[in-house]
C-alpha cells in the first residue's frame, strides 16, 4: 500500500503518528516511529548572541554586595544587600562562522551544468525556462538564506507552488516558492522510506486571524496536498475550494491534486549546527573575556588603601595633597602583582582553535592587511580549509539544489508548458557550487593569454573565462567587429619625412 492510500484512509490523529521529528543518522520507514531527538531551539539560542549563557542569570548570577546603610538602634553598623550585575560579553562567533561559510559557498552563484539528450531546440527552451523560473524567484539570493538557516537552525524547507499569472500571460502558470524553518515559526516533519527517499512532508504552523491564533497543518505527497485546520478539532480545511468546470460553482478542493506528480518540496537537514565542534571553546572564550572585563572594572582604576588611621583630613593645595598618618600607618594603591598574561594567551589560543576546527579562516582586516599579493596556487593553499568546509556543505546542500532542478523540470512538463514533458524527463541538470577565492585578475589574464598563444585554448573559451568580461557572446561580437573594421581600413602609405635643409 502506497503513501497516498495510507494517508487518505486515516484520520488526522493516525496520520500525525506517521511523522516524527528528524534524526538524520537513522533510517526511516513509512510506519516507523522514532523518538523526537532533535530540538532546533538549542541551535537557535546559540546562534543569537542575546541568548548566550553569559546573559543567563542562573548560570552567571549577579554579584552580592553588602554596603553600609547607617547604624542600627544599638549603634552597630547597618548594611544593605545589593545585587550588582557582572560583566557579560557576548561574542557572536556562531554568526561569524555561519556567514563566512555562506560567503565562501555562495559568493559565486550556483551554476547549472546540462547533460543534453539530443540538444534540440526544445531542450534548450526547457533549460532557459528553468533558469528563468529561478531568476524570477531570485534564487541566487534566497540560496544564501536557505544555507544560512540550514547551518544555524539545522533544518529548512522550500515549498514550491503553481502561480496563475492570469489570462493572456505566456505561460499562464509559473512557479513561486516560500522558505519555512523553525525560527520562522514552522515545525517540519519529513517522512522517508526505508531507502532514505522523501515520500511525504508535513508542516505545522499558526496564523493570526483577528484576535485568534489558528493552527494549520499541511501534508505534501506526490499525488495530493492535504490542508488541515484546527477548528474545534483537526479537519480538512473547508475554505480550500475551486470552481467547478461543469457548474461554475465553488466546490471543495481539499486534498489538492499535485499536478506535477512530484512533491514540490526541498528539504535540508543536518544533525547539528556548523559550529557544534567548537561550541565549548566559544563558551569558554566568552566566560574568560567577561571575567577579564570584571577584573578590569575592579583594578582598572586606582584603589587607595590605608593601613592604620589618618590623623585629620587630607588637605589639597596647589602643589599637591597632604595626608597625616598615625605612627606605623601606611597608604598605597592596590594593584595586581603581575599582568594577567595567561588570560590573553588563552584567548589567543581559543580564537585560533575556533577558526581551525570549524574550518573558518580568519579573514578580518587585521589579519589580511599584511598578506600582500599572493600567487594563485599559494592563495588556494591558504584557503584550503575553507574550501574543504565548502565541499562538506555541498554534500548535503547540493542534494537539495539537485531536487529543486528536478522539481522545476517536472512542474514545467506537467502544466507550465506541456509540450516540453518529454524533454523534462530526458534532460539532466546538475548544480555546480564553486567555492569563493580572491582573484588575482592580472595573473588570470596572463595565464589565459599564454594558453591561447600556446594553442591549448580557443579565444572564445579564453573570453568566457576572462574575469573582466560579463557577456561572452557580446564580447566575441565586439572583437569580430574590431577585426573587420581593422581590415577595412586602407593601409597608410610608407611616406619618408624629409627635414628642411
Amino acid at each position: 500500500m502506497g503513501t497516498l492510500d495510507i494517508i487518505r484512509s486515516m484520520d488526522f490523529t493516525e496520520i500525525s503518528k506517521l511523522f516524527t521529528r528528524p534524526k538524520f543518522s537513522e533510517g526511516y520507514n513509512l510506519m516507523g516511529n522514532s523518538t523526537d531527538s532533535y530540538n532546533p531551539t538549542v541551535a537557535i539560542k546559540q546562534y543569537k548572541v542575546k541568548y548566550h549563557d553569559v546573559f543567563d542569570l542562573t548560570l552567571r548570577p549577579k554579584r552580592k554586595v553588602e554596603r553600609p546603610a547607617g547604624t542600627n538602634t544599638d549603634g552597630t553598623q547597618k548594611y544593605q544587600t545589593l545585587y550588582v550585575d557582572v560583566v557579560r560579553v557576548g561574542i557572536p562567533w556562531q554568526d561569524d562562522i555561519t556567514e563566512t561559510k555562506v560567503g565562501f559557498t555562495l559568493s559565486n552563484p550556483v551554476k547549472t551544468n546540462v547533460i543534453w539528450n539530443t540538444e534540440s531546440e526544445k531542450e534548450k527552451t526547457l533549460v532557459r525556462m528553468v533558469e528563468k523560473i529561478q531568476n524570477d524567484n531570485k534564487m541566487d539570493y534566497k540560496n544564501k538564506e536557505i544555507l544560512r538557516r540550514k547551518l544555524s537552525e539545522c533544518e529548512v524547507a522550500v515549498i514550491w507552488y503553481y502561480y496563475d499569472q492570469g489570462e493572456g500571460e505566456i505561460p499562464r502558470f509559473t512557479l513561486r516558492c516560500k522558505i519555512v524553518s523553525p525560527d520562522l515559526g514552522d515545525v517540519l516533519y519529513p517522512l522517508f522510506d526505508k531507502n532514505g527517499s522523501l515520500i511525504a512532508f508535513r508542516r505545522d504552523y499558526s496564523l493570526i486571524d483577528g484576535q485568534k491564533t489558528i493552527q494549520y497543518c499541511d501534508i505534501y505527497t506526490d499525488e495530493f496536498e492535504y490542508k488541515y485546520v484546527n477548528d474545534q478539532g483537526w479537519k480538512l480545511d473547508p475554505n480550500i475550494v475551486t470552481i467547478s468546470k461543469e457548474t461554475g460553482d465553488l466546490v471543495p478542493a481539499n486534498p489538492v491534486p499535485n499536478i506535477a506528480k512530484k512533491m514540490l518540496i526541498e528539504y535540508y537537514f543536518q544533525p547539528e549546527p556548523c559550529w557544534a565542534s567548537v561550541q565549548t571553546m566559544i563558551d569558554r572564550h566568552e566566560t574568560i573575556t567577561s571575567n577579564h572585563g570584571g577584573m578590569n572594572d575592579k583594578f582598572g582604576q586606582p584603589i587607595f588603601t590605608v593601613s592604620g588611621e589618618i590623623i585629620g583630613e587630607i588637605k589639597d593645595n596647589s602643589t599637591g595633597s597632604i595626608m597625616q598618618l598615625e605612627n606605623g600607618a601606611s597608604a598605597d594603591y592596590a594593584q595586581l602583582s603581575s599582568e594577567p598574561q595567561s588570560i590573553g594567551l588563552e584567548q589567543t589560543n581559543l580564537e585560533k582553535f575556533i577558526h581551525k576546527m570549524s574550518k573558518t579562516p580568519d579573514i578580518s582586516f587585521e589579519t589580511m592587511k599584511g598578506v600582500g599579493n599572493i600567487a594563485g596556487v599559494a592563495l588556494e593553499m591558504m584557503f584550503m580549509d575553507a574550501h574543504i568546509g565548502v565541499r562538506n556543505i555541498e554534500e548535503s546542500f547540493g542534494i537539495g539544489l539537485q531536487r529543486r532542478l528536478n522539481i522545476i523540470k517536472a512542474a514545467i512538463g506537467a502544466l507550465i508548458d506541456t509540450s516540453l514533458a518529454a524533454e523534462a524527463k530526458t534532460v539532466q541538470l546538475i548544480p555546480v557550487i564553486t567555492p569563493y577565492l580572491p582573484k588575482n585578475t592580472k595573473e588570470d589574464i596572463e595565464n589565459l593569454t599564454v594558453a591561447v598563444t600556446g594553442g591549448i585554448m580557443s579565444k572564445e573559451t579564453a573570453v568566457e573565462k576572462n574575469p573582466l568580461v560579463d557577456d561572452t557572446k557580446v564580447e566575441m561580437e565586439r572583437m569580430q567587429n574590431d577585426a573587420t573594421q581593422q581590415l577595412a581600413q586602407p593601409e597608410t602609405p610608407n611616406l619618408k619625412v624629409v627635414k628642411p635643409q
